[in-house]
């Protein structure tokens, strides 16, 4: 496995505030503590000042202090450890989710799962050499275990790696291969997002007939209903925007979606995507209502990892409509 190690607790209480950030600084400490075999370090923490962590923090709380070295236990820190992780991605602390996911896999050390968070974190971090490696060793960790679904996951986080790098026909190999790994498996999900990454690739290379083909197996892909339709509709629209200058079309998709999408960040992406796309249009109303709803969000939010992108299509849409 690559090196694991957490990273400076000091991001807690940056990027979850002061309560939350002072208990989980005391509580890394002590897994800390426990995962080196250093002497164990008294945490004192009250596991009610996050409620929907509660059981999660007794766990790791009295495992850390029974101080007990079999493979039960380190199983448990290590689960312990990757609700944190979860939690903490959920809230947008990609640094603290970072830290507790490596945490888990200093724990136990054999979980694909807990190798494929990181390496999907530190994708999401902008940290691509780290997220290379980890997810390498997911693959092969999770192939050998017959983990298929992370197997595919790890695959499709891979190409969608190599396309952040600008390596596109190694994004569509790997997106290729977790495609065919999904309907061998009957793991619809992963076959939709495969479909839908490739079809983002083919709109970015211009190929728009056969991207549309592929959107629309996605769709039957991941069945009436599935949420992930809401984001593919919003990434077709926005990629015929902005690569292309469609903006009358890309509206009509926006203002579609709009009445159907209530996740905070798919909401502010959406609106402000129909702020841009409106303004092109020279779609007065619409413009000035979408810009109202992003403020409304943006202002409200709970989490700012959307703000910089969304800001970005609201300074296009002022331009636009000068």
């Amino acid at each position: 496995a690559p090196c694991a190690q957490g990273g400076d607790i000091a991001c807690f209480r940056e990027e979850l505030g002061p309560t939350a950030g002072r208990a989980l600084a005391a509580l890394a400490r002590a897994v800390d503590a426990w995962v080196q075999h250093a002497p164990a370090v008294r945490a004192d923490v009250d596991p009610e000042c996050i409620p929907e962590l509660s059981l999660t923090l007794q766990a790791l709380l009295r495992l850390t202090r029974d101080r007990s070295r079999d493979a039960a236990t380190a199983e448990a820190v290590g689960f312990g450890c990757y609700n944190l992780a979860e939690w903490a991605e959920e809230k947008g602390a990609l640094r603290s989710a970072l830290h507790w996911a490596q945490m888990a896999i200093v724990a136990w050390p054999q979980h694909p799962q807990y190798a494929y968070l990181i390496g999907r974190l530190a994708r999401r971090s902008a940290e691509y050499d780290h997220a290379e490696h980890w997810l390498r060793y997911a693959m092969r960790l999770s192939r050998r275990r017959g983990e298929w679904e992370t197997y595919a996951l790890s695959l499709s986080g891979f190409g969608n790696l190599k396309r952040q790098r600008g390596n596109h026909p190694q994004a569509t190999r790997y997106h290729r291969l977790a495609l065919k790994l999904a309907r061998r498996h009957g793991l619809r999900t992963i076959e939709g997002d495969a479909l839908y990454d490739l079809a983002v690739g083919a709109i970015e290379q211009g190929e728009i007939p056969r991207a549309l083909s592929l959107g629309r197996e996605a769709i039957r892909a991941y069945g009436p209903g599935h949420t992930r339709i809401h984001r593919l509709a919003h990434d077709f629209a926005w990629l015929l925007m902005n690569d292309r200058g469609d903006y009358f079309h890309a509206a009509y998709v926006f203002q579609a979606l709009k009445p159907h999408v209530w996740d905070p960040d798919v909401r502010l992406a959406v609106v402000t995507s129909l702020c841009r796309a409106a303004a092109g249009a020279g779609w007065e109303k619409a413009f000035e209502t979408s810009w109202v709803d992003a403020w409304v969000l943006i202002r409200t939010a709970t989490s700012r990892e959307r703000h910089a992108g969304a800001l970005i299509q609201l300074a296009y849409a002022a331009a636009a409509m000068g």
